[in-house]
């Protein structure tokens, strides 16, 4: 758990996690959102809006047993109920991070870890309509 605390504290000292319900809901609207968290003792409320955050943009929604004072306490800031990762890798090792202790964890940081993956597959391949010479449509030297 001391290392998924500690990818959280690093997340927000890489400007790579938002923190509270405007943000994270305007992260989710904007598709940056890969991993939303709620504190152990995050109210109904805000797990009725972190819920609606999900529909239609896929990322995993999870509880965590740290509560919101201990949030607070770790990132610097105050009132933090939800927490959102944008960043893919980041995500990723939380996730793995918390697996290592919590077996609930290990489906999401499975899924995290196959999107990461998947995403590093196409950044490393070569890309299929490639052309030379060619700029707006029109063939230099036409």
């Amino acid at each position: 758990m001391d290392k998924a605390r500690s990818y959280l504290a690093f997340a927000r000292r890489a400007g790579q996690l938002v923190l509270g319900e405007e943000r994270c809901g305007e992260a989710a609207a904007a598709g940056i959102l890969k991993l939303l968290l709620l504190a152990s003792d995050a109210s109904d409320n805000a797990r009725r809006r972190a819920e609606g955050y999900t529909v239609g943009h896929g990322f995993p929604l999870r509880w965590t047993d740290i509560p919101k004072e201990e949030i607070c306490e770790l990132l610097g800031a105050g009132g933090c109920a939800m927490v959102g990762f944008t960043e893919r890798e980041l995500a990723a090792a939380f996730a793995g991070a918390m697996a290592v202790n919590n077996s609930d964890w290990q489906e999401t940081a499975a899924l995290l870890i196959q999107r990461r993956e998947k995403a590093a597959r196409r950044k490393a391949a070569p890309r299929k309509n490639k052309t030379k010479g060619v700029k707006g449509g029109i063939a230099h030297g036409d």
